[in-house]
């Protein structure tokens, strides 16, 4: 590709860096708060999402919004919303580091401190996925109103597995 100007007024792209370990005011508050027993993960957390690779995810993901596709080709309705992979990878590292179930498996150890630290690092790549894992978070209080839907949805909301097939609920991993 041929130059046709120079560019000097970005930055430089940064390549892999840990979000966590870069951000000493986030690690102070988390610490402060009770969250310290959540550091390993937050580390570990932060630097899967600091790859260029995962935030070159996030671009993607923001780029390529949602598809509905309301009928299939033989004219039948489905009302399916069809999502870039991107987005579905970014989804399956925020639930498989327990963004959603870190709040209430450890609701007592700084786990609603370790869930926050996870909104903010999250939301530094791509805040559209932080949306539905939030909800899911959020929605564990409200089922306790009813024991018997705690009782068949709180395994799946706490899942740390994400399944992205387009079937009913009851036969989803999370």
């Amino acid at each position: 590709m041929a130059e046709t100007h120079e560019v000097s007024n970005q930055p430089v792209p940064q390549g892999d860096i840990n979000l966590w370990a870069g951000d000493l005011p986030l690690r102070e508050a988390v610490e402060r708060c009770g969250g310290a027993s959540h550091e390993q993960a937050l580390s570990a957390f932060g630097g899967r999402l600091g790859l260029a690779e995962i935030r070159e995810k996030g671009r993607l993901a923001n780029r390529y919004p949602p598809e509905l596709n309301a009928f299939d080709r033989g004219g039948r309705r489905i009302d399916e919303v069809c999502f870039h992979p991107s987005y579905h990878d970014l989804m399956e590292l925020g639930v498989a580091a327990g963004y959603s179930a870190v709040g209430w498996e450890c609701a007592g150890e700084g786990g609603h401190v370790a869930h926050a630290a996870m909104v903010y690092l999250m939301s530094q790549v791509e805040p559209g996925v932080c949306c539905p894992m939030t909800m899911t978070y959020a929605a564990v209080p409200a089922l306790r109103a009813d024991p018997a839907l705690d009782l068949a949805w709180r395994p799946r909301l706490l899942s740390r597995a994400y399944d992205h097939s387009n079937q009913p609920a009851a036969q989803k991993t999370g």
